[in-house]
């Protein structure tokens, strides 16, 4: 390693590194508690509470940059990371010496074995045998005789943690140590540490420390692997002992012992003296953003061992540091493959980069900034009005979106075993170039586990699971499909009207039961899909026809369209005035002046959880986080609104009927189901524990304008009905003032305002008191006379709507 002044380096020996580490152990202290950080993680293993000593190379790299003659060691550890593994364990070994358990340790099957080995080492002694126990990892000598090797004795995995930041600008270190030698913080001029596409992952890598991103998309089981094996020598009961350090292993050759004589019957290979530890395979997937145009994503295996192995499940995107190695093929693949070898990933660390509404951690700043968007009111509109604000209009479809990434509240019922599901599916057919392909593209991004997929490009098994032989252990295992990995997140599905008819059958079980049965290959299982659909199709032509029933538009069957909780159709129409605004949008945006203003406006925060301005869009971040806060409530409907919500479900059904005859087939009782689970949602972004009406109203008001997307007819009906014209002038004008009281005169204002003249005029507006009224919607208040003066709502539906 030379200088850079020209002059080589001294090498540092191997007792040199070990004792720089050994200082780095006893000495560095977290800069955020003060405490001792590593001494406190021995103590830990010492106790027998920990497994794990995690070695973060940032630590180091602050620790050594005071210390001369040790600025080359984190770099001789990302070159040959496989070495130091070792050599950190010893000093760990070291230290752990000096430390004294406290607290009562239970005995394990590792302190028996022990104990009947010191017992054997110590008879052999007494019996100047010198031929007993051998530790082959080393030279045959009489030094290694009667000593266990320390493999066997650990219980604990050293990972050695890839840097998150380096030094910036410039590369050395003493540039990073100067603001510390100022009375700075130690370490601060860094910057954040590169991540390494895996596409460039290559032969200049073997051996060293990268970290990669990727999608996991296979996952072994954990089986166990041999870390140390034992061989006992039956004639004088003593053990002989052997590491491996791969997946496979030569068997010792015992020609002589140790002391030069033979053997008068080879020792045995017996696995009740051996050490096995954790280990499961994965395979991850180039992300697609990495995927340059026209390629195929690359895969890579990865390798996990110890109590790092289920950190990871197929579906997740994740940052995996690891030590890139190259592994021979073996058997008859060795003779096909020649000089040729397969590489791997053995991993240090693995660090989730999307995680579930679940596990996602939302930060304090991130709750006040929340609570500062609650103060500034219209929130709903705002919160939908930041999904794709590059897509122009659409406001009513983004709701639906927002509502089905927040979800219901899904039920079990133990006895019975029956389950009620809280996901909404959402199906968007319209004409070509409405966006709703970018739409589908926005909902993968934000939310935190999602699969995006295309009908065409999926076959029935590529969507619930298929069967694939192990390349391990040869057996034949399910590999997950797209709504495997999509469990407890969305899939996207694009172009679901090309799906094969047999391929879309299986969809059926997983939007309804939340499960996909298996019966292949003498596999037979049930997996879990909670899954949430969002598909998009086009019409039977090409085109909506309006010529056409709506039946022979969709080019889908009844049982698979009434899973769907939202049917919208969304069309491409001649219209002047909305072609300008739409025209002036798509301009804008090309010139940057859409969206950006929440980026903008949290980059001069200096923060992304920075408080948008009033009426500004909400950055992405923001909204993931609103959202991993709204799916965590659980409303309840409360027992008063079940009149209310039955009263409003007959009376679609009756208007249905009556409109559209035997064409009807859109209001179910399934319908009824996606009322309830849109009202909890609507609850849900208010952060309230129980469903008011108007959640109601809000769930009923976007079912109808999703259904009026199909049946112009209904809008026409819904458009052209006074009372209901009248009654949401009143509940506007209640709203906007904030008061639950509506006097006569107001009504009789709203009934001009809702062009409500002529000699029917004072029975329109009996009639609406009237119908509101049975409903349970509002109070009519009446004088002494009987005579009415106004209609009171529930203070509560006004003060949440």
């Amino acid at each position: 390693m030379a200088s850079q002044g020209g002059t080589q380096a001294r090498q540092m020996t191997r007792d040199e590194e070990k004792e720089h580490i050994v200082t780095f152990l006893m000495n560095y202290q977290d800069p955020k508690s003060g405490r001792n950080k590593y001494i406190d993680r021995l103590q830990k293993i010492a106790n027998r509470e920990s497994r794990t000593l995690p070695i973060e190379l940032d630590d180091l790299r602050d620790f050594l940059q005071h210390m001369p003659g040790s600025g080359g060691l984190v770099g001789e550890i990302k070159g040959n990371t496989q070495h130091y593994l070792g050599v950190i364990a010893e000093a760990a070994d070291a230290q752990l010496a000096s430390l004294s358990v406290t607290g009562a340790v239970p005995a394990d099957i590792y302190d028996t074995l022990l104990e009947a080995r010191e017992a054997q080492i110590a008879k052999n002694r007494e019996k100047n045998q010198t031929g007993g126990m051998v530790d082959t990892s080393a030279p045959i000598d009489q030094q290694n005789i009667n000593k266990l090797p320390p493999a066997l004795l650990r219980r604990y995995d050293v990972y050695i943690h890839a840097e998150k930041r380096i030094p910036a600008p410039d590369k050395d270190l003493a540039a990073a140590a100067a603001p510390a030698a100022a009375g700075g913080k130690a370490g601060a001029a860094t910057q954040e540490h590169l991540i390494t596409p895996l596409r460039r992952v290559s032969a200049q890598h073997i051996g060293k420390l990268v970290r990669v991103r990727g999608m996991v998309t296979h996952v072994t089981d954990v089986k166990p692997l041999a870390s140390v094996l034992t061989y006992l020598d039956e004639d004088s009961n003593t053990e002989v002992y052997q590491e491996v350090a791969g997946r496979s292993f030569m068997p010792l050759q015992f020609s002589r012992k140790p002391d030069g004589s033979k053997w008068n019957k080879e020792p045995l290979l017996q696995t009740r003296g051996s050490k096995f530890i954790k280990f499961q395979e994965a395979r991850i997937q180039e992300m697609p953003d990495e995927v340059p145009p026209g390629a195929t994503p690359r895969c890579i295996s990865v390798h996990l061992r110890g109590d790092i192995t289920r950190s990871a499940k197929a579906g997740d995107t994740v940052c995996i540091g690891g030590i890139f190695l190259p592994e021979p093929f073996t058997g008859w693949k060795a003779l096909r493959a020649g000089l040729l070898a397969s590489t791997y990933l053995e991993v240090q660390e693995v660090q989730q980069l999307k995680e579930t509404y679940d596990e996602a951690l939302v930060s304090d700043e991130d709750v006040a900034a929340i609570e500062e968007l609650g103060r500034q009111g219209g929130l709903f509109e705002r919160l939908a009005a930041s999904i794709a604000p590059e897509i122009y209009g659409m406001l009513e479809v983004k709701k639906a979106l927002l509502l089905q990434m927040v979800g219901g509240v899904g039920r079990e019922f133990p006895g019975s075993g029956m389950k009620l599901r809280g996901d909404i599916h959402i199906c968007l057919m319209g004409d070509p170039g409405v966006a709703k392909s970018q739409l589908l593209k926005h909902v993968a991004k934000v939310a935190p586990r999602a699969v995006y997929t295309t009908g065409k490009g999926s076959s029935g098994v590529g969507l619930t699971a298929a069967v694939v032989r192990n390349q391990v252990t040869k057996e034949l295992v399910l590999e997950g499909g797209a709504l495997v990995l999509a469990d407890k997140g969305i899939c996207c599905i694009d172009e679901f009207d090309k799906m094969e008819e047999a391929d879309r059958t299986n969809i059926h079980e997983v939007m309804e039961q939340q499960t996909v049965s298996i019966a292949k290959a003498g596999i037979t299982t049930t997996l879990n899909t909670r899954t949430t659909i969002l598909a998009a199709a086009n019409p039977a032509y090409g085109r909506w026809n309006r010529r056409r029933s709506p039946g022979d538009n969709i080019n889908m069957p009844p049982a698979l369209l009434s899973r769907f909780d939202i049917m919208w159709l969304l069309l491409d129409e001649t219209d002047e005035q909305n072609d300008m605004r739409l025209a002036a949008h798509i301009i804008n945006v090309h010139q940057g002046r859409v969206g950006t203003a929440a980026a903008a406006a949290a980059a001069a925060a200096g923060s992304s959880s920075a408080v948008p301005p009033e009426g500004a869009l909400i950055p992405p971040r923001l909204l993931r986080a609103y959202i991993t806060l709204a799916r965590r409530q659980q409303p309840a409907i409360p027992q008063e609104l079940t009149d209310y919500v039955a009263a409003h479900y007959v009376e679609a059904r009756g208007q249905e009927a009556s409109e559209l005859g035997e064409r009807g087939a859109y209001i179910t009782p399934r319908t009824l189901m996606s009322i309830l689970r849109l009202s909890q949602a609507v609850a849900k972004l208010r952060f309230d524990d129980n469903v008011v009406r108007s959640d109601i109203d809000a769930a009923i008001a976007l079912m109808r304008a999703s259904q009026a997307s199909i049946e112009p007819e209904l809008a026409k009906r819904t458009r052209e009905d006074p009372v209901s014209r009248l009654y949401m002038a009143i509940k506007d004008w209640a709203v906007k003032m904030r008061t639950p009281l509506v006097p006569w005169e107001t009504i009789e204002s709203c009934a001009t305002n809702a062009v409500i003249t002529g000699d029917t005029r004072r029975d329109i507006i009996s009639a609406t008191l009237e119908e509101y009224a049975a409903i349970s919607v509002w109070i009519i208040k009446r004088d002494r006379q009987g005579r009415t003066v106004g209609v009171e709502f529930a203070e509560e539906d006004i003060a949440m709507a």
